[in-house]
Protein backbone atom coordinates (compact mmCIF):
# COMPACT_ATOMS: atom_id res chain seq x y z
CA UNK A 1 0.00 0.00 0.00
CA UNK A 2 1.32 3.72 -0.79
CA UNK A 3 -0.03 6.93 0.10
CA UNK A 4 -0.09 9.89 -1.80
CA UNK A 5 -0.79 13.27 -0.14
CA UNK A 6 -2.30 15.91 -2.58
CA UNK A 7 -3.45 19.32 -0.78
CA UNK A 8 -6.78 20.37 -2.33
CA UNK A 9 -5.58 23.72 -3.29
CA UNK A 10 -2.85 22.11 -5.55
CA UNK A 11 -5.34 19.97 -7.74
CA UNK A 12 -6.04 21.51 -11.15
CA UNK A 13 -4.12 24.21 -13.83
CA UNK A 14 -4.28 27.08 -11.70
CA UNK A 15 -3.00 24.92 -8.64
CA UNK A 16 -0.27 25.67 -6.64
CA UNK A 17 2.27 23.58 -5.01
CA UNK A 18 2.23 23.31 -1.21
CA UNK A 19 5.66 24.22 0.09
CA UNK A 20 8.57 21.56 0.94
CA UNK A 21 7.68 21.96 4.47
CA UNK A 22 3.84 21.60 4.64
CA UNK A 23 4.38 18.50 2.48
CA UNK A 24 6.74 17.20 4.90
CA UNK A 25 4.51 17.65 8.07
CA UNK A 26 1.54 16.04 6.16
CA UNK A 27 3.95 13.45 5.65
CA UNK A 28 4.93 12.56 8.80
CA UNK A 29 1.02 13.33 10.08
CA UNK A 30 0.25 10.33 7.48
CA UNK A 31 3.47 8.40 8.37
CA UNK A 32 2.56 8.64 12.24
CA UNK A 33 -0.88 7.67 11.50
CA UNK A 34 0.05 4.33 9.73
CA UNK A 35 2.95 3.37 11.90
CA UNK A 36 2.61 0.11 13.17
CA UNK A 37 -1.05 -0.89 11.69
CA UNK A 38 0.47 -2.48 7.92
CA UNK A 39 2.69 -5.05 7.56
CA UNK A 40 5.24 -3.23 6.08
CA UNK A 41 6.31 0.30 5.72
CA UNK A 42 4.19 2.32 3.52
CA UNK A 43 5.83 5.17 1.28
CA UNK A 44 4.38 8.79 1.48
CA UNK A 45 4.02 10.56 -2.13
CA UNK A 46 3.41 13.88 -2.68
CA UNK A 47 1.71 14.98 -5.90
CA UNK A 48 0.32 18.52 -6.44
CA UNK A 49 1.51 20.64 -9.11
CA UNK A 50 4.79 19.24 -9.31
CA UNK A 51 7.04 20.63 -11.69
CA UNK A 52 10.85 19.90 -12.83
CA UNK A 53 11.39 23.15 -10.73
CA UNK A 54 10.15 21.97 -7.50
CA UNK A 55 10.44 17.96 -7.70
CA UNK A 56 13.88 18.42 -6.04
CA UNK A 57 12.51 20.22 -2.94
CA UNK A 58 10.00 17.60 -2.64
CA UNK A 59 12.27 14.72 -2.72
CA UNK A 60 14.53 16.10 -0.29
CA UNK A 61 11.77 16.14 2.84
CA UNK A 62 12.48 12.76 4.96
CA UNK A 63 8.73 12.22 5.13
CA UNK A 64 8.44 12.45 1.57
CA UNK A 65 9.31 8.94 -0.61
CA UNK A 66 8.49 9.95 -4.07
CA UNK A 67 6.04 12.08 -6.48
CA UNK A 68 2.93 11.65 -8.08
CA UNK A 69 3.03 13.33 -11.04
CA UNK A 70 -0.22 14.86 -13.01
CA UNK A 71 0.08 17.59 -15.60
CA UNK A 72 4.02 17.81 -15.38
CA UNK A 73 3.95 14.02 -16.84
CA UNK A 74 1.18 13.85 -19.43
CA UNK A 75 3.74 14.37 -22.47
CA UNK A 76 7.00 12.31 -22.98
CA UNK A 77 8.53 15.58 -23.05
CA UNK A 78 7.16 16.78 -19.49
CA UNK A 79 7.96 13.36 -18.35
CA UNK A 80 11.19 12.73 -19.84
CA UNK A 81 12.21 16.29 -18.02
CA UNK A 82 11.42 15.24 -14.67
CA UNK A 83 13.26 12.17 -15.27
CA UNK A 84 16.40 14.17 -16.39
CA UNK A 85 15.85 17.33 -13.86
CA UNK A 86 18.88 17.81 -11.50
CA UNK A 87 17.77 16.04 -8.21
CA UNK A 88 19.98 18.16 -5.99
Amino acid sequence: MLFAYEPVWAIGSSGAAATPDQAARIGGVIRNAVSGRLAAPSPVLYGGSVTVQNAAAFLHCAAIDGLFVGRSGWSADGFSALLCAPMQ
